[in-house]
């Protein structure tokens, strides 16, 4: 935040916020601010993402993986790929669907 801070504080003071602090990337409605900030940062090529707390709760950890031009075809990040057998006992999978109100449904 210290080395955004000089960066974005006039954008965020012209769009009628108090200060740039992680307050304000958690605020939904600062979306043009968060915006910028993510887009500053992708265009650092020794940046490759970055983690955020959720603005719907600090225990939610989020990220976000940049795939950049110089990166190749696959990022080197995501890399080896491979796959995984999900069933709706996965604990991440139940997890995901109880936070996000979704069930597992079957289909045939």
């Amino acid at each position: 935040m210290a080395a955004l801070y000089p960066r974005f504080i006039g954008a965020a003071l012209d769009a009628g916020y108090d200060d740039f602090d992680a307050a304000l990337l958690k605020n939904g409605a600062a979306r043009t601010i968060t915006q910028a900030v993510s887009g500053y940062l992708y265009l650092h090529e020794d940046v490759d993402g970055i983690a955020f707390a959720s603005r719907h709760g600090d225990e939610l950890d989020l990220w976000c993986l940049f795939e950049q031009p110089h990166g190749g075809r696959i990022s080197t990040h995501l890399l080896p790929l491979g796959e995984s057998d999900l069933s709706p006992d996965t604990p991440e999978l139940a997890q995901a669907l109880e936070l996000l109100g979704l069930r597992w449904a079957t289909t045939s």
